[in-house]
């Protein structure tokens, strides 16, 4: 019978007229699920036999199994591989600048990365394991180098391949890490302890012979570069030692220094030579003028005042013209006496003149001063005038003198100073060469001494991490 719900669609739909045989004929879900399960139980109950024998057919072929079936076992180590030390590479690099060669053409012998697909292949090879294979066959006669190194088609061991070694490099991630493990797959966990003791140890052993072959590379390399840093020190301090005594350059910090003092002490004694000289001239200029003579007539006088043989004979003569004009008084020309005065008069004219010469010396020229003229000169008070004259004169001449000095020293200073960048550049380069080249050398005497001791010492391993590891699989 319809339910409410249906008849209220009936009234707004005619159409679902022809559903109702449907809806009213269609048998209850739940009418249709107890159908199904019985249906189930039937079939189950029909091959209840057949299910039980093959559980037990199963049961027994699993327990068999698992009662025929050898256990294996598994063992593994690793190995910690480490590049060249920083220290070598740097070295190196120190070496590359001293010398002005190319650092790959320096480090192409000493190359930092390693080719660890390289490496594995070495540490499966005749030369390293061959050994191991004749030590393991005291005991397991049964293993031999091709079981123990045995790859597949493609190259690769299979990890579950027994009785071979598995060497691969272990990852983290997308990036491989600097380990490369070995392992081991056996049914005797004895034995795959035993087999890789063996073969760690000759992974050690490998490994101080590469650092022993290493360490004498390393030494024939340092001994190689030794010589040619020591050829270069000698030529940069060759040329240093040239440079120095040429350029006079021992210390351009100092020595610069010192040539901008010696300029300032020129300029200031050039202006306090200026001073002086333009007060000696003005003196001079006054007293030119007071004593109406030159500068050379009074240093001519002064030096005449201060001969003795000049003024004796110059006393002699004056003598001689005081009894002339004396006589001449009272006396004629034609007089004997008179006569004889100028006789006297004309000998001591000449041996004036002589000592004047004597005196002069180089200023001879001046002894041209008539005996009259120095005559007046002998006043006391001309005399410190000539004096002062002559004195002030020797002083310009000596200022003058001095001036050009200066000047010139001056000139020549200003050269320096002008060249003394360029010199002191060149100083600089050449002192910080030769440092470097001084330092690398005993850098590379210093590493020749420590790589000895370290070859005639016990060698560390590669670096080698053993951990022995078995679990049951």
């Amino acid at each position: 019978m319809p339910t409410k719900e249906q008849s209220l669609q009936q009234l707004k739909n005619p159409n679902t007229v022809l559903r109702e045989p449907y809806l009213f004929w269609r048998r209850p879900e739940s009418e249709e699920e107890s159908t199904g399960f019985n249906q189930v139980f039937s079939v189950l109950r029909r091959r209840i036999g057949l299910i039980a024998s093959t559980t037990v057919i199963l049961t027994t072929v699993a327990v068999a199994f698992s009662a025929t079936r050898t256990p294996k076992y598994e063992g593994k180590f690793q190995i910690l591989v480490e590049p060249l030390k920083t220290a070598d590479s740097e070295l190196l690099l120190l070496l590359s600048e001293t010398l002005k060669q190319n650092a790959n053409e320096i480090t192409k012998q000493n190359k930092t990365e390693l080719d660890y697909q390289a490496l594995m292949e070495v540490l499966k090879s005749p030369k390293v394991i061959n050994p191991v294979v004749k030590d393991l066959k005291n005991r397991y006669p049964e293993i031999n180098y091709d079981q123990l190194v045995a790859s597949s088609a493609s190259g690769k061991v299979s990890p579950e391949q027994v009785g071979t070694l598995h060497i691969s490099r272990i990852g983290k991630g997308k990036e491989l890490s600097r380990v490369i493990e070995v392992r081991y797959r056996e049914s005797d966990p004895k034995k795959i302890e035993y087999v890789l003791d063996r073969v760690s140890e000759a992974y050690q052993n490998y490994s101080k012979e590469q650092q022993q072959t290493n360490l004498r590379q390393g030494i024939k390399f340092v001994e190689q570069q030794i010589p040619k840093m020591r050829l270069r020190v000698n030529t940069l301090q060759g040329q240093m030692q040239v440079f120095q005594q040429k350029q006079s350059m021992f210390n351009p910090e100092l020595q610069g220094q010192q040539l901008l003092t010696r300029v300032d002490q020129l300029k200031a004694q050039r202006i306090e030579t200026e001073r002086r000289l333009a007060e000696f001239k003005s003196l001079s200029a006054s007293l030119q003028k007071q004593l109406a003579m030159s500068e050379n007539t009074a240093i001519a006088a002064s030096a005449l005042s201060e001969s003795p043989q000049y003024q004796q004979t110059l006393t002699r003569l004056r003598e001689v013209e005081t009894r002339i004009a004396i006589e001449s008084a009272r006396l004629t020309e034609n007089n004997p006496i008179m006569v004889n005065l100028r006789e006297q008069r004309q000998k001591l004219l000449p041996l004036v003149q002589q000592e004047a010469k004597l005196a002069l010396g180089s200023n001879a020229s001046s002894s041209s001063v008539l005996p009259s003229q120095v005559g007046v000169y002998q006043n006391s008070v001309r005399r410190d005038l000539i004096k002062q004259l002559a004195d002030s004169a020797n002083q310009i001449q000596l200022l003058e003198t001095s001036l050009e000095a200066n000047k010139k020293a001056t000139l020549e200073v200003n050269q320096q100073i002008q060249q003394y960048p360029a010199l002191s550049r060149q100083y600089t380069n050449l002192q910080r060469e030769l440092q470097v080249s001084t330092d690398t050398l005993n850098q590379l005497l210093a590493k020749q001494e420590a790589l000895r001791v370290d070859a005639a010492q016990t060698g560390c391993p590669l670096g080698s991490d053993y951990a022995s590891d078995t679990s049951t699989k």
